[in-house]
């Protein structure tokens, strides 16, 4: 064999594993696009949930700086671009 036939023979790999690669690539693009558009849509509520304890959090540090007896664990989020009907409870 020569350096020539080596070259030819491991050639179509190297295609076949870039044809798979591009594949996978354009995969995980369309998955990125599709989660973005879903968390997008519902991004409201994906904020309330993630920043629900640092308001119980806030809330009860500032109980116990006022000296009230105690942070309820039903708090309000409203956002000011949203009519107030969309006031998500927490």
């Amino acid at each position: 064999m020569t350096q020539t036939d080596d070259m030819e023979t491991s050639a179509a790999p190297l295609i076949e594993h870039l044809k798979e690669l591009r594949n996978r690539i354009l995969y995980a693009i369309a998955a990125y696009v599709v989660a973005f558009f879903v968390c997008y849509i519902f991004w409201q509520y994906i904020f309330a949930f993630l920043s629900k304890p640092s308001y119980i959090a806030a809330a009860t540090v500032q109980a116990k700086a006022t000296g009230t007896s105690g942070a309820s664990t039903t708090q309000t989020l409203s956002f000011p671009e949203i009519a107030a009907s969309d006031t998500l409870a927490l």
